[in-house]
């Protein structure tokens, strides 16, 4: 019997840790507003040249691209094409295979 109050007592300790863990990762995150899962074709234009890119998440300050190079595009202001519309955009944050990009207009 003690062995299984040990069990149900280190599965509540676990449970309360990540809770607490997944406090802090709100807690930690930048943005203003959340962000709405999406997964739509979309387009990033810098300098002349146009890469196609899956818009993986979206609101209306911002959103996470992914696509084939998109680490590599430069720093400087781009224009994101979605279904509704184009905007102005400054890359925000980069990853190995993703973007943040947050809305200037």
């Amino acid at each position: 019997m003690a062995r299984k109050l040990d069990h149900s007592a280190r599965i509540s300790q676990m449970k309360a840790s990540r809770e607490r863990t997944d406090e802090a990762s709100l807690n930690s995150d930048k943005r203003i507003r959340m962000r709405k899962p999406t997964f739509m074709n979309g387009e990033v234009i810098v300098r002349g040249g146009r890469h196609k890119c899956v818009i993986r998440d979206l609101n209306d300050t911002g959103a996470m691209l992914t696509g084939t190079g998109i680490h590599n595009l430069p720093d400087d202001i781009v224009e994101v094409i979605t279904q509704s519309g184009r905007r102005q955009a400054r890359i925000a944050w980069r990853k190995l295979d993703c973007i943040g990009v947050q809305f200037v207009s």
